[in-house]
């Protein structure tokens, strides 16, 4: 009976002592395995590989897992924390970039509008600068034709007022001398032939005021044989010539009276189309000091937009370059936060795995510890 005790004994220590060893064997070999999978989980992410090092290092000094797993879940939070922040800040930014990108183009489409305005408006004004110079220049050409024309009238009137003046002194000399003649002729007719050869010295020195080539000379040629029927018919031819010249004579002063209204009218009328062209040169002259002015302004507005485009273009090719960044460098870190959130997830279902396969072992280890596997032994103890 003792022997037997001693033997139940022995077995329940052996028990005890290969339950502890297999439980050790078992842990070493589970966390080992768990540690082999976590390695290959930490090549997934930088971030991951940091967590995989720092939890490996926590296990193979002595760590219990579940510790090890709070760890990872306070990593899994904050991860997850990091990513839902990267994302707000990524969607602040790529939204204030893009807002930009479409002021800009709003700007640069209200600004290149209204340089095809300004454009078209500075093509008008050449084109109304080009007109108002033409129209200018006529005017003035038509300025210098009417100043030449007055000249011409002007020349032509004083030819017409020497030349009527000298007409007018010739036919009142004519007058004259044919009055004082037809007047003594008329004295010596009635006197009688007694006083024919008396006068006929006075009246040719009157005869001499009268150019040779005058036909009274031919009338009034004095002679020896000149009696009463030659005198009365000298007179008589003399006065028609007299009515002649009178008749002339007042005809030309009436034509000069004519010629003086038309010379006034013509003098009237150019400087009235003077006055009219005048004032439209004054007119066109004031309309291309407005354009030029109108011109200069927005060819300086020209000006100012096109650098104003050439600034804000740039601006926009910087944003979309900004933009294009921000994706490309936003979108490979949530990615990478992303894969280094799973393989924190799937390092956490490894260590829970690990945990409840060592749960498991313990379990088996303090059954067998506890005799629930040792039937002979109750048997013998029965």
């Amino acid at each position: 009976m003792r022997y037997a005790a001693l033997f139940l004994l022995a077995i329940i220590g052996f028990n005890a002592v290969y339950a502890v060893s297999l439980r050790k064997s078992s842990d070493a070999m589970k966390t080992s395995f768990a540690l082999e999978r976590l390695r290959f989980i930490g090549k997934k992410s930088p971030i991951a590989k940091q967590i995989i090092a720092a939890v490996e290092l926590h296990l193979t000094t002595g760590g219990l897992v579940e510790e090890v797993i709070d760890l990872v879940k306070k990593a899994q939070e904050d991860v997850a924390n990091r990513n839902v922040a990267l994302q707000s800040e990524y969607t602040a930014k790529r939204g204030a970039l893009e807002d930009q990108i479409n002021s800009t183009t709003q700007q640069l489409n209200d600004e290149n509008d209204r340089l095809s305005v300004v454009n078209d408006n500075i093509e008008s004004l050449n084109d109304q600068i080009d007109s108002l110079n033409t129209q200018i220049a006529n005017l003035v050409q038509q300025l210098q034709n009417l100043q030449t024309r007055e000249d011409a009238i002007n020349q032509a009137r004083e030819v017409d007022v020497k030349t009527y003046e000298v007409r007018k002194q010739r036919d009142e000399n004519s007058l004259a001398v044919l009055e004082q003649i037809i007047q003594r002729l008329l004295a010596l007719q009635q006197r009688g032939n007694a006083f024919l050869q008396v006068s006929k010295k006075e009246i040719e020195r009157i005869l001499k005021r009268i150019p040779k080539s005058n036909p009274i000379q031919a009338l009034v040629q004095l002679s020896t044989k000149f009696d009463e029927a030659r005198l009365a018919e000298v007179i008589g031819k003399l006065q028609s010539i007299q009515a002649a010249i009178q008749a002339s004579y007042i005809e030309d002063a009436n034509g000069e009276v004519a010629d003086k209204a038309r010379y006034d009218a013509l003098i009237s009328e150019i400087a009235t189309i003077r006055a009219q062209t005048q004032q439209q040169l004054a007119d066109a002259q004031q309309a291309l000091s407005d354009a030029e002015a109108s011109l200069a302004q927005f060819v300086q507005e020209q000006s100012n937009l096109q650098q104003q485009i050439a600034i804000n273009e740039q601006i926009l090719a910087d944003a979309q370059a900004a933009l294009q960044r921000t994706i490309a460098t936003y979108e490979a870190r949530i990615q990478e936060g992303q894969e280094a959130l799973a393989a924190i997830n799937l390092a956490l279902d490894v260590l829970q795995q690990n945990q409840s396969d060592l749960q498991q072992i313990e379990d088996f280890s303090d059954a067998y510890n506890s005799g629930a596997f040792s039937e002979g032994g109750n048997a013998e103890s029965a």
